[in-house]
């Protein structure tokens, strides 16, 4: 099935590529997409802003692990604490543990 769509991929080897790829590349295209972690996702914002390209701009997480194993470490540590602020409804709480 061809869903017209023209999928090009870059992999980043070292630090600052992914700003590289992004600046020198970004406005050949309708939209950007990157996978990793933030470091990954701050590098191809800047690199589209430095070339003030215009594009639409797609993030997949990759580093969810980490933020996951932090979570169940505080949930054990702290599980009174972490139940009374999602019972109460504190939005910061919602949105760390849901």
């Amino acid at each position: 099935m061809d869903s017209g769509y023209l999928v090009t991929t870059a992999v980043t080897s070292r630090r600052g590529e992914a700003t590289e790829i992004a600046a020198q590349l970004g406005a050949d295209y309708d939209l950007v997409c990157c996978t990793g972690g933030d470091g990954t996702l701050n590098e191809v914002i800047s690199g589209l802003a430095s070339s003030d390209t215009e594009v639409a701009l797609g993030y997949i997480p990759l580093r969810e692990h980490e933020r996951l194993r932090r979570l169940a470490r505080a949930v054990n540590r702290y599980p009174d604490s972490c139940r009374e602020h999602r019972r109460k409804g504190s939005p910061s709480a919602r949105h760390r543990l849901l």
